[in-house]
């Protein structure tokens, strides 16, 4: 039986969504109003005891909307202050280009909602004033400094935070919002975001003072057709599709080796790239039999040593398609990035040949010579992952801007146990070692392995390896003929990570020198 507190729950929840779904199919055939009108998930809380309201809803639900909505009613109301400044705000979205063209000047701004709105720039920053004279602060969250800068702006009576989850500095922006808000009755923090899963927003959910509002996608009745088939038939079914369509806050997946908090505290823009010294395109082929995508990705080494991730250019295509794709990125490079590319990696495991000419066709096409090497891969794939993962820990991985579909795969594959030349040898292996017993009793402790190929995962270790680690360190050993061969930077050490067969045939080869 159901306690009567959750039942009651239940029931409200229950009669929100179908309120919700009687206005939006009501909304669906009528003429889209002249005066902006929300809908029912668009509407701020009706209690007053709240100190955050947080709008999560997928891609085109009108999460902007309506907190230009709120905040435009709230500048225009009733004062907080005294004086020529009724009110003082902050608006906070993921870079201070994205505040400006978002939430002031966007289809969905502020100047949407209000035409006597004015932008101006003047020493001390960007901002956004009223007539009565309320003035808001623009700013990004992109930077270690953003957190002072919120700091600098003084007393606010309300903050706007603009795609909140996607904020690099999420956390020590938020800190000082809370620190600022002194000023009026009940000063407040409104935000909006599709979910991520970062530790603060979900600490801020089982708070009691934070008001959540939901929305999917399709709850926007006005949102283009063709734009809501294209975002259905690319994701309906996945687990990027229940974050980006349904706005779902996803939590982490258990066994996976990246989560997104690890991604995010390491992310960087491209104003903060340093100069890049070498530049590679990586990737991972497939051959069309089996509709996995061809994982390209292109990487950077930077002169502080540290790697940085510049675009995820994977696609579901051809040999021809995705070697053109490759080719080009090669001979042009990234948009937006003033970088010559050095070579292109490609894995030679499978097809190896058939690699080669592609790349060859490639080259011809576009008439340039391309530099390409292909490597051969001896080592499992948790074992070839797990040393670019310590990399991202130690802050010396970074992606440039939001790589989504690599991202969503790093987050959420969970890679085998073991994953050497020889699964079978090094299970039985482990079995004897910790007794029978033991093996079946922390079976269904073991995360399951995905059944998927992490196709955008396995191009992406060949790119830091191959610039941080040394290029032999992804087939340190390999197979060949049937004799093992040492890579010039193996050593007696890495032979822990070989099946059993193989590392005693290593083990001969050391000895015989």
């Amino acid at each position: 039986m159901i306690p009567s507190a959750e039942a009651e729950e239940l029931v409200q929840r229950l009669l929100l969504v179908r309120g919700r779904q009687g206005a939006v199919q009501a909304a669906q055939t009528a003429p889209r109003p002249d005066v902006w009108t929300p809908l029912p998930h668009q509407r701020p809380p009706a209690d007053d005891d709240w100190d955050l309201w947080l709008l999560l809803g997928g891609r085109g639900c009108g999460k902007t909307d309506s907190l230009a909505a709120y905040v435009n009613d709230h500048c225009s109301g009733p004062p907080c202050m005294r004086g020529m400044r009724p009110h003082r705000i902050a608006i906070v979205a993921p870079t201070l280009g994205d505040a400006s063209e978002s939430c002031v000047e966007g289809p969905s701004g502020l100047k949407a909602h209000d035409s006597d709105v004015k932008a101006l720039q003047h020493r001390g920053g960007s901002f956004v004033r009223w007539p009565n004279g309320s003035q808001a602060v623009l700013l990004g969250a992109d930077t270690p400094s953003s957190p002072d800068r919120l700091r600098a702006n003084g007393n606010l009576c309300l903050v706007w935070m603009e795609e909140w989850a996607a904020q690099r500095h999420m956390q020590g922006v938020y800190n000082m919002a809370r620190l600022g808000l002194r000023l009026g009755r009940h000063p407040r923090i409104v935000a909006s975001t599709t979910p991520r899963n970062r530790p603060l927003l979900r600490r801020v959910l089982k708070d009691p003072h934070t008001r959540a509002t939901y929305a999917t996608t399709d709850d926007n009745p006005y949102l283009g057709e063709e734009y809501r088939r294209r975002l259905h038939t690319t994701y309906d079914g996945t687990r990027l599709g229940r974050q980006e369509i349904l706005g779902e806050l996803l939590e982490d997946v258990e066994g996976a080796l990246w989560d997104y908090e690890l991604i995010e505290v390491n992310r960087r823009s491209l104003e903060e790239l340093p100069r890049l010294v070498r530049c590679v395109v990586n990737v991972d082929p497939s051959w069309g039999t089996t509709h996995d995508e061809c994982g390209i990705i292109v990487t950077a080494l930077g002169a502080d040593s540290h790697c940085y991730v510049l675009a995820d250019l994977s696609l579901r295509a051809t040999p021809s398609e995705w070697g053109r794709v490759a080719g080009i990125a090669y001979r042009d490079g990234v948009p937006g990035f003033m970088a010559k590319m050095d070579r292109i990696n490609a894995e030679r495991n499978f097809q190896g040949e058939q690699v080669r000419l592609v790349m060859k066709t490639v080259s011809d096409e576009l008439g340039v010579p391309i530099v390409f090497k292909l490597i051969t891969a001896s080592l499992g794939k948790r074992l070839r992952a797990e040393p670019v993962q310590a990399l991202y820990q130690q802050g010396r991985v970074h992606h440039v801007g939001v790589l989504q579909g690599l991202e969503t795969q790093m987050t959420t594959w969970v890679p085998p146990e073991s994953s050497g030349e020889s699964e079978a040898e090094v299970r039985q292996e482990r079995m004897i070692s910790r007794g029978m017993a033991d093996e079946e009793a922390n079976a269904e402790d073991t995360p399951a392995a995905s059944e998927w190929s992490p196709d955008r995962i396995d191009a992406l270790v060949f790119g830091v390896t191959d610039l941080l680690l040394g290029e032999s360190r992804i087939g340190a050993i390999e197979v060949a003929e049937g004799r093992v061969q040492l890579g010039r930077m193996a050593d007696p050490g890495s032979l822990a990570n070989l099946p059993p067969r193989l590392r005693r045939l290593a083990q001969q080869q050391l000895r015989r020198g």
